[in-house]
């Protein structure tokens, strides 16, 4: 017949046992010193001066003194002597002077934290605040820390398809502000806002190309939609540049960013046409009453107050001519030509 119990060894009333209160009285005080067990320390190797009645401690390894032999058991102060318990795999224990709790793991104390670090998962997580549905992670902090283990670290934000979004929102008191990331599509975006519901591009950058926008998609290594200011207060309200190829005795359109402005046409140099000859520099309206001046250009360079189709112009030449909207560049030199096109203003 067992005399103890399976796993706290509480010792058993035994059949026709005398004193039975002692042996009762004794299963008692064992699971008064097991039953939500907390200890004074786990860094003792020899037992304190003076422990008051019922004090604990986890034996640290190493142990001296009426601990010898005891590393890892529970030290129980009762009665002017100590006793000690056996702990099993798995027991939790308070350890008060280092505020933390231990798990009994692999016959040995470690800190509750580290025996669970591989296996912890949950649905919420609130640090210093409570999680809910739509924000299952929630931390309440003047500042969080994300360390590298070694060397690099990355935060890693992930969607599921280009037009859904992955980015980073920027706040105050709950309403959004500035928003930075993959918002719609896999352009990089930076958004801003002055009331968290109407929203500005501010910034794309082309995932493909590189290219930058400036509130506005871009198509050409720079792009900007609107004014620039410079530092000396001179106003440009674009800086736009393009290449168009030209068959001989035909034009081309070209769309200009402005209603007026600058514009500097270049044939771009190879062997047959040198670059000077057929470029140039004029200005440009094309409003309502569409209007083109040359400002200067090279000999075969000349401009016309009317639209150009092919041979309405000098020939040889290049003839840079206007329509409602858009500017028309014609080449009559006997062969496709390269042309780069440059709007100032």
């Amino acid at each position: 017949m067992m005399q103890t119990t399976t796993h706290h060894l509480l010792p058993l009333i035994l059949p026709s046992q005398a004193q039975k209160h002692v042996t009762h009285n004794e299963a008692l005080l064992q699971l008064d010193a097991v039953v939500q067990l907390s200890v004074a320390s786990a860094a003792l190797t020899e037992p304190p001066p003076t422990p008051a009645d019922g004090e604990r401690h986890i034996v640290a390894a190493g142990a001296t003194g009426d601990f010898t032999g005891k590393d890892g058991q529970i030290a129980l102060w009762q009665d002017g002597i100590w006793r000690f318990l056996l702990p099993r795999e798995g027991w939790l224990c308070w350890v008060a002077d280092s505020g933390r709790f231990f798990v009994r793991s692999g016959g040995g104390w470690e800190p509750l934290s580290a025996a669970t670090e591989e296996v912890v998962s949950t649905s919420r997580l609130g640090i210093n605040a409570a999680a809910d549905p739509g924000n299952r992670l929630i931390v309440c902090s003047d500042t969080v820390l994300f360390n590298h283990e070694g060397n690099d670290h990355r935060l890693k934000i992930n969607k599921q398809a280009p037009g859904d979004t992955a980015s980073l929102l920027l706040q105050t008191n709950h309403s959004g502000r500035a928003e930075i990331g993959l918002t719609g599509n896999d352009a990089l975006t930076i958004k801003v806002s002055a009331n968290g519901a109407d929203w500005t591009s501010a910034l794309q950058i082309d995932r493909g190309t590189g290219h930058v926008g400036l509130g506005t998609a871009p198509t050409e290594a720079l792009e900007v939609a609107g004014s620039i200011l410079a530092t000396n207060n001179m106003r440009a309200r674009s800086f736009y540049s393009g290449d168009v190829l030209i068959p001989d005795n035909s034009a081309a359109t070209i769309p200009t960013p402005s209603t007026s402005g600058i514009v500097i046409i270049t044939n771009q140099p190879d062997s047959a046409y040198p670059q000077s000859a057929r470029s140039g520099m004029a200005l440009f309206d094309t409003g309502l009453t569409p209007e083109i001046t040359r400002i200067f250009g090279g000999a075969t360079f000349y401009t016309m107050n009317a639209d150009v189709t092919g041979t309405t112009g000098t020939a040889p030449g290049v003839t840079l001519g206007r329509i409602e909207g858009a500017l028309k560049l014609e080449n009559r030199h006997g062969g496709a030509m390269t042309f780069r096109y440059t709007f100032i203003g």
